[in-house]
């Protein structure tokens, strides 16, 4: 049974590495990739916790439970409206690709669009070359 104490551990130590480079995210992308799992860590944080109170080993099962807290906090603020109102009155972003051929005399062309209420300017950036 001290084996499976032992690799609760090392769970959880790679549970707190994961959470600590999540933390890095604003650093770069391979600290970003962390940051994407917050219900999973939270997920494994509940297990370890209650896997780790079983077998008498207090102070990982609270560490446990702090880091599943920890993960939560999103959706433990957002009923407190620390997000975005579904009631926001703003208009909806649309984002369109497109390819255009590099035979244009810039690289970057301007391409305005209007829907009848709203004008938008979107700079395109021809990456190919036209036949």
């Amino acid at each position: 049974m001290q084996r499976l104490t032992t690799a609760l551990r090392w769970l959880l130590g790679g549970l707190v590495l994961a959470t600590v480079l999540a933390l890095f995210a604003p650093l770069g992308w391979p600290f970003e990739l962390f940051s994407h799992f917050r219900v999973q860590y939270m997920a494994l944080a509940l297990v370890l916790a209650v896997l780790l109170a079983w077998r008498r080993a207090a102070v990982p099962a609270v560490l446990a439970l702090l880091i599943g807290g920890w993960h939560a906090l999103p959706w433990l603020a957002a009923p407190l409206g620390a997000v975005a109102s579904q009631a926001c009155a703003c208009s909806a972003v649309t984002a369109a690709t497109v390819n255009v051929p590099r035979s244009l005399r810039s690289n970057v062309v301007a391409l305005p669009v209007a829907d009848g209420h709203h004008a938008y300017l979107s700079w395109v950036a021809s990456s190919t070359r036209a036949p």
